[in-house]
């Protein structure tokens, strides 16, 4: 039995400092409640919204983000999972890092970026399977959980699987009957697809997702949105069985998950059947569209422009005020899906 622990907080945009300080006091409330590993919702250190601004808070993969959490787990013996802004010489990625109490960290970069993140970010082109000291341990960010690829290749790989999300809903006033029907689909999607990837891979999944409001200015459209975040965050048994979920408020679900024998997985994985077509739940066709537009267009802009902002250094921040603390050097930028230790 393994007690975990999945935080559904906000953060706000380029705050990172103070986003940093809200996420410490959350995750040290978990350890306070037993958890051993700690997920948090997707960039909860940089604020999810859509700008050029991002840039200025990429990060390298020793940068501060990463090192605070190593001292993290270091000090409260726990794994942290929460994803980062990457730079990587003149690329950007969505990027999820897994750091260990040995101040180790894993990285795995989102495969399926949404809709305008296509703008922002490159995908990553591996699957997200770690081998820790805890679990074999499966991931994903947010838009990757619809995709039947994403399911595949964890598949009889991993004994636990952890996501991280920023997952908006779309109440976007005066949108019609059509965006509130999308808008009840998604959220109908947030809560089904960690119920499938735990049935289908018959390993437990622990879900994170944000807190608050989604407020941007929309690329290219001048539109200024303010949009609740979906929330649902859960923890889901291997057996598909939801144990807990939160709905829209702020909060952290903690509780003890059950490893699946490793030759339970391997034998349930092998009775259940590949799944057809692209996406594990029912996605509705407006977003299929807006998805394939920016997949292609997003990602034009991104090479002509974005690609080419890389002259920046990533934000200072403090160390987290911790013991017993451990320091190192830091490491090297590594290739997608590495490991890396001091």
């Amino acid at each position: 039995m393994i007690r975990v622990a999945s935080l559904q907080i906000n953060s706000r945009p380029f705050e990172v400092a103070e986003n940093l300080e809200k996420a410490r006091d959350w995750i040290e409330k978990a350890v306070s409640a037993g958890a051993k590993l700690v997920v948090l919702p997707e960039f909860f250190n940089l604020g999810y919204t859509y700008s050029d601004r991002l840039l200025e808070f990429s990060e390298p993969r020793d940068g501060p983000t990463v090192s605070w959490m190593k001292d993290l787990s270091a000090g409260l013996d726990i794994y942290l999972t929460g994803c980062f802004y990457e730079k990587d010489q003149d690329d950007y990625f969505d990027t999820l890092v897994i750091t260990t109490p040995d101040r180790s960290a894993l990285f795995y970069r989102k495969r399926h970026p949404a809709i305008w993140e296509n703008i922002y970010f490159r995908p990553g082109d591996t699957p997200g399977v770690f081998t820790t000291g805890l679990a074999r341990i499966g991931v994903a960010i947010f838009w990757d959980v619809v995709y039947r690829d994403t399911l595949e290749g964890l598949r009889g790989k991993v004994d636990l699987v952890l996501v991280s999300c920023a997952w908006p809903s779309l109440q976007i006033p005066g949108a019609g009957r059509l965006f509130k029907g999308v808008d009840w689909d998604l959220r109908r999607n947030a809560q089904v697809a960690p119920l499938r990837l735990a049935e289908e891979l018959g390993v437990p999944v622990v879900f994170a997702n944000r807190y608050g409001r989604f407020r941007s200015r929309m690329p290219f459209s001048g539109l200024r949105v303010s949009m609740p975040f979906l929330g649902q965050s859960a923890v889901v048994s291997a057996e598909g069985k939801l144990l807990k979920r939160l709905g829209m408020e702020e909060g952290m679900i903690v509780t003890e998950i059950e490893i699946p024998d490793r030759n339970e997985v391997r034998s349930n994985n092998f009775e259940k059947k590949k799944l057809r077509g692209k996406y594990i739940v029912p996605v509705p066709w407006v977003v299929r569209v807006f998805q394939g537009f920016w997949e292609r267009f997003g990602r034009l802009i991104y090479f002509s422009r974005i690609r080419k902002n890389t002259n920046h250094q990533p934000p200072a921040l403090g160390r987290p005020s911790i013991s017993p603390g451990t320091n190192g050097t830091s490491p090297q930028p590594l290739p997608d899906q590495q490991k890396s230790s001091d």
